[in-house]
């Protein structure tokens, strides 16, 4: 622990110092009388000066969480000797906040443990270390303070608030693996299809015994088959401005796909590119949303395309959802690129609109930059991409639902 010396120490040097040397130079004995309480407790307290031994534990019952949501830090103190007032003050990283108060003192017993347990605020999304501390204790007398800081032991990862979407993005294409979606062949399933005569080799339950009294020979049902769909969510990491929206979109898109049983990957396209392979279940809706917990805005001179993805996390007959902010050209050519391939695409344009603030000589240079947005999202169109708005205002599902409305008769008209 580090010493330092308390204010009370400075005053009784000063005091005794001064009432020493007054009587000296005076030659008064009282004065000397006055001075020696001060110079004897200052003898004292050099003494006794002693390092406490301190231990502090501190933990979370939890580690994961929703923005909103409270954790609960509990910090154990406990000493050999006991003291009778311990203060305990609490630092935060910045997106938590404590709901109660921050510094607390304690009176530790010799061989018992003190314990505060303190509600902590999730505010913002994100990955934070948590129990860092600083402990105090003053000695006896008050001359010394001996500090301690303690780092933060505990890590809570803070999810954002995903939203309630009943709606998807449909992909054209479904994979052969069983999931919730109806393919658009027949084959075994549940999803009733056609009525076809019977041949050798089908099997009698699927005999429609109706058909087969109205027209006099066999019929059997065809169904459609269930299957799951390849989702990849790719991540526009290019703007500063949009970037806290953007991974609260993605996260509502992967836990949606994730809970209708289809694989979902993800690759985050920015100064740098990283990638999450398709997969399913909760290990994989932690491991995606752990990867955008990370997500940051870096610059980079050594530009990588999309090139460097690997095949495996854009699979065929895969949908890719595109959140971005269609600000940076790179994010724009990329999406195109992919487009050109043959990948089935869909963009959620994160407005960054609302953050440019319009007056009076900027107004024109607004005007241009807002035309070229539109030249941009009218380009994908043309290419058969929907565009869908997002911003604060709007629910996701709102978004996905205009998407399924191109997908379904804006590609007609598109000439």
């Amino acid at each position: 622990m580090t010493r330092t010396v308390s204010p009370r120490l400075v005053a009784y040097l000063v005091l005794g110092s001064i009432g020493l040397l007054a009587g000296v130079l005076v030659q008064r004995i009282d004065a000397v009388v006055l001075a020696t309480p001060f110079v004897l407790a200052v003898v004292a307290g050099l003494g006794r000066a002693r390092d406490p031994v301190i231990s502090v534990k501190t933990g979370i019952d939890r580690h994961r969480a929703v923005e909103g949501e409270d954790v609960d830090l509990t910090v154990e103190v406990s000493t050999p000797s006991g003291l009778d007032r311990v203060e305990v003050v609490l630092d935060l990283p910045a997106g938590l906040a404590a709901a109660g108060r921050r510094a607390v003192a304690l009176r530790v017993r010799p061989g018992a443990t003190g314990e505060w347990t303190l509600p902590v605020r999730c505010e913002r999304w994100g990955t934070y270390g948590v129990g860092a501390l600083v402990v105090r204790v003053r000695d006896s007398t008050g001359l010394f303070t001996h500090e301690q800081r303690i780092p933060a032991t505990s890590v809570v990862r803070v999810h954002p608030a995903a939203e309630t979407v009943r709606t998807l993005v449909r992909a054209r294409r479904t994979q052969a693996v069983a999931g919730n979606h109806v393919a658009r062949h027949a084959g075994a399933g549940i999803e009733h299809a056609d009525l076809r005569p019977y041949v050798p080799g089908d099997r009698v339950r699927e005999v429609n015994w109706r058909a087969t009294a109205r027209r006099g020979a066999l019929w059997v049902n065809q169904r459609h088959p269930e299957r799951s769909t390849d989702v990849v969510v790719f991540l526009d990491t290019f703007s500063r401005t949009a970037i806290g929206p953007a991974v609260r979109v993605a996260v509502t898109l992967v836990e949606a796909y994730l809970k209708g049983r289809d694989r979902v990957g993800l690759v985050s396209f920015g100064g740098t590119v990283s990638w999450v392979r398709p997969g399913m279940g909760p290990a994989q809706q932690h491991r995606v949303v752990d990867h955008l917990l990370g997500t940051q805005v870096r610059d980079h001179f050594v530009w990588k395309g999309i090139n460097v993805v690997p095949p495996g996390t854009l699979p065929a007959r895969a949908l890719v959802v595109a959140v971005s902010s269609l600000e940076d050209e790179r994010a724009v050519a990329a999406l195109t690129d992919l487009r050109n391939r043959g990948i089935d695409l869909a963009v959620v344009e994160v407005s960054p609109v609302a953050a440019v603030a319009s007056d009076g000589e900027a107004d024109l240079a607004r005007r241009l930059w807002l035309l070229r947005r539109e030249v941009v999202k009218d380009r994908y169109r043309r290419l058969g991409v929907p565009v869908a708005e997002w911003t604060d205002d709007r629910l996701v599902e709102s978004v996905l639902e205009e998407v399924q409305a191109f997908r379904r008769h804006g590609r007609r008209s598109v000439g």
